[in-house]
């Protein structure tokens, strides 16, 4: 058994041993590639993320000499705040968690791991400029989506009943038709 010296609780929390073969076979992967292998668990509130489950990738991860970074364990450094940064109570960071995490992964990653910040090389800046460009327009959009669903809320909250709500693509608002 490949996993053996992970002990018996291993087996407990995975019945199939198969995710532990994959999870093997892409640390030798990058291990043939003189690429780093870094394990993250995504700071969520649900699923629960048992002290079985923590303490079998920490050993995974000390075994092999591995980063291994928990999330959750970083919440006030990453300044997550679960009503505003996830957009389902917790399961799932919504953009502004997701900044929030890559802005301290990329910390981690520059210190821990020495990669360094080549946004500003030559060969990079015009495409990173691009990404940046169609990141933010993506991220007014959602902005817009988040004040159109706040709004349908507090109309609904105020007995109002909307007849349209429609969103306008490229402009910093929104109109809202009512029937009352």
């Amino acid at each position: 058994n490949r996993c053996s010296d992970m002990g018996i609780i291993w087996g407990r929390v995975n019945k199939n041993l198969m995710s532990i073969e994959y999870l093997d076979k892409m640390r030798t992967l990058c291990e043939e590639n003189d690429i780093e292998f870094v394990l993250m668990k995504a700071p969520i509130l649900y699923p629960i993320w048992h002290d079985e489950y923590e303490e079998q990738v920490a050993a995974y991860a000390e075994k092999y000499g591995l980063l291994y970074i928990n999330f959750y364990d970083h919440l006030e450094e990453m300044g997550i705040d679960w009503n505003t940064d996830t957009y389902d109570a917790g399961l799932h960071l919504n953009v502004y968690g997701a900044e929030k995490l890559s802005k301290y992964l990329g910390r981690v990653l520059s210190e821990e791991c020495s990669v360094p910040d080549r946004r500003s090389e030559d060969a990079i800046a015009s495409k990173w400029a691009v990404k940046v460009e169609k990141y933010m327009n993506r991220k007014t959009d959602i902005k817009l989506s988040l004040l159109i669903k706040r709004a349908e809320w507090l109309m609904y909250q105020a007995g109002l009943k909307p007849v349209q709500l429609m969103r306008m693509t490229k402009i910093t608002g929104f109109h809202i038709f009512l029937s009352i």
